[in-house]
């Protein structure tokens, strides 16, 4: 769980009863994206908060192992900015408190 940068600023303003204290939500922090599937046309960004009917969301609520087809028009921003469609295997799996996934394009 992580907040977007201006809200961890303003989660730290906890002294003033006006000052809106923002729910920390799953989101992608660390992210790589190899040559071949930058090829593929898969972009990430670092940050993006994970969908709600992600496999990711799955995992991290529940634990253990899963995969599922998705697609990568489902994930967004606050603004309501989507990632272009990308058909998508994912993979991924609950370590510790985090979750490790592997997005990988699905060849049409």
């Amino acid at each position: 769980m992580a907040l977007k940068k201006d809200e961890a600023a303003a989660a730290l303003q906890t002294g003033f009863a006006f000052c809106h204290i923002p729910k920390q939500s799953l989101r992608a922090v660390h992210t790589t994206v190899n040559d071949s599937a930058r090829e593929a046309g898969l972009q990430f960004f670092k940050n993006w908060r994970v969908p709600l009917a992600s496999v990711i969301r799955k995992v991290f609520d529940g634990g253990g192992y899963a995969e599922a087809e998705e697609d990568l028009s489902w994930w967004s921003t606050s603004d309501g900015s989507h990632l272009k469609s990308l058909p998508i295997r994912v993979k991924a799996v609950k370590t510790g408190k985090s979750v490790k996934a592997l997005l990988i394009p699905i060849n049409s």
